[in-house]
């Protein structure tokens, strides 16, 4: 019997985008079972804590549990706290996760799962937060602005001001008001950590009403703060000596020269005295600084030289996967390049100074685990057949299906914008640009195209591309 186009669509994707409709799996449990060995939480706990715990904030006006979520998306404008804490998508991603059905809307860390790399899953960092109350929320993520002094390659005009300007587009509406911040209030004394991203946090005003209110209410939460460390001044100091304030500083490269090539508009030697300064006031505060690390085509060759220097400082690590633009993200690369840097890495040795550097070099190995994963998914993907066309018919079914748009003129009108700006992307990464979309909802694919000209459209999926 021959293989439907739909079955072709399916096939193209990652294993866990097959397994969507609740296909079972060979090893399914024995995997999950290895994993929650790992973990510090009851075994009969779900495998991520999330859901029961987190809310996540982001710069188009959309809540949803962890960033990594695509489908669990609850407007702010048209909805408070509460009612996105209650809101019928959260519920059913607490019921999918509470099944180990992560594929529903957690593909990243149900394949991480599978790759057996636990010591980079996400949701293996919420398992801090047990025992949990369900009725509030433990974590709060808040990428609330763009503002942003880099024009990183990696970021696109969505997260950067920068990015913008150089693209001659106009500043992004701003979604979250003083209503907001004052709506925060009753959920701050049950917070245990609250974590900030841009842009660049240290050049956000509303960050600096959140965390008054929040050094005010409950000065014990730990506010998280990812940086690209190029911005501290007595303002900044004097604000985080009042809190307990735990410094992510973004370092892709401890390599100036690939450093600034990656972060542009940057200074490598303001950032490292800046990062100095951070790392001694984490150890100050017992809050350690962690480096978190894009790997991308341009510095893979460098991430060794960053966890010999997180070992060497005393700080930790972690690796964060960009698939944008596709030109550097690794998960895009040939399988032959990936397994030249698999090769490389495999002989690179450290020295295991401290539990941290440990870690370190742990989590080192989970990225050559993931690397490996992306081969084998890269290999499967180059011996299909190209089906823009049936990517494209399935986008077309689901917003013409789609009951919270209901006017079809609307939809039409989605489409052809879509349609216009693929017109904008190299022939051979429609299929990628094309994929991404179809991990979004109608309804908030709807809400980023309303009021948005075909250029700036293009503009910002070009981004993703790569030029």
């Amino acid at each position: 019997m021959g293989i439907s186009l739909i079955d072709k669509v399916l096939k193209r994707f990652k294993f866990s985008d097959r397994l969507e409709s609740g296909e079972s799996v060979v090893g399914e449990e024995n995997v999950f079972n290895s994993y929650n060995l790992t973990r510090k939480v009851p075994a009969s706990s779900p495998p991520c804590l999330a859901p029961w715990t987190s809310v996540n904030f982001n710069i188009d006006g959309y809540a949803n549990v962890c960033c990594l979520n695509k489908k669990t998306s609850v407007s702010v404008a048209n909805n408070s706290i509460d009612d996105i804490w209650k809101s019928e998508a959260f519920n059913l991603l607490r019921e999918n996760v509470s099944q180990n059905k992560l594929q529903h809307d957690c593909s990243v860390c149900h394949d991480q799962i599978h790759s057996k790399n636990f010591s980079g899953v996400k949701a293996v960092n919420y398992d801090s937060f047990y025992p949990y109350n369900p009725e509030r929320p433990k974590i709060m993520e808040f990428c609330l602005e763009n503002t942003c002094n880099l024009a990183c390659v990696m970021c696109n005009s969505l997260l950067s001001s920068s990015i913008r300007k150089n693209e001659n587009l106009p500043p992004l509406k701003k979604q979250y008001d003083e209503k907001f911040v004052t709506e925060l209030e009753p959920y701050i004394p049950f917070l245990k950590e609250a974590v900030f991203s841009g842009g660049e946090p240290f050049l956000i005003p509303i960050y600096f009403k959140i965390w008054e209110k929040m050094l005010a209410i409950n000065p014990e939460i730990i506010i998280s703060v990812v940086t690209n460390g190029t911005t501290l001044n007595d303002k900044i100091k004097a604000m985080m000596e009042r809190g307990r304030f735990r410094i992510n500083v973004s370092i892709d490269s401890v390599h100036k020269e690939t450093y600034e090539l990656i972060r542009r508009n940057s200074n490598f030697e303001i950032v490292m005295e800046n990062f100095e300064w951070f790392r001694e006031y984490g150890n100050r505060k017992n809050l350690p600084v962690n480096i978190p690390v894009c790997p991308l085509t341009v510095n893979w060759s460098r991430i060794p030289e960053v966890v010999r220097f997180a070992n060497e400082k005393n700080v930790s690590i972690n690796f964060v996967y960009v698939d944008r633009p596709f030109t550097l993200a690794l998960t895009y690369s040939k399988p032959e390049y990936l397994q030249t840097i698999i090769e490389q890495y495999n002989l690179e040795k450290f020295d295991t100074t401290s539990p941290r550097s440990d870690d370190n070099i742990k989590r080192f190995k989970g990225l050559i685990d993931d690397i490996e994963s992306w081969r084998k998914n890269s290999i499967h993907s180059s011996e299909e057949i190209h089906i823009e066309g049936d990517l494209m018919q399935r986008l077309e079914t689901k917003i013409m299906n789609s009951g919270e748009l209901k006017r079809d003129d609307v939809k039409k009108e989605m489409i052809l914008k879509i349609k216009d700006m693929l017109t904008e992307i190299p022939a051979d990464r429609t299929d990628s640009v094309l994929k991404v979309i179809n991990n979004y909802s109608p309804e908030r694919i709807h809400h980023f195209l309303d009021g948005k000209n075909t250029k700036e459209i293009a503009v910002f999926f070009k981004e993703f591309a790569g030029k």
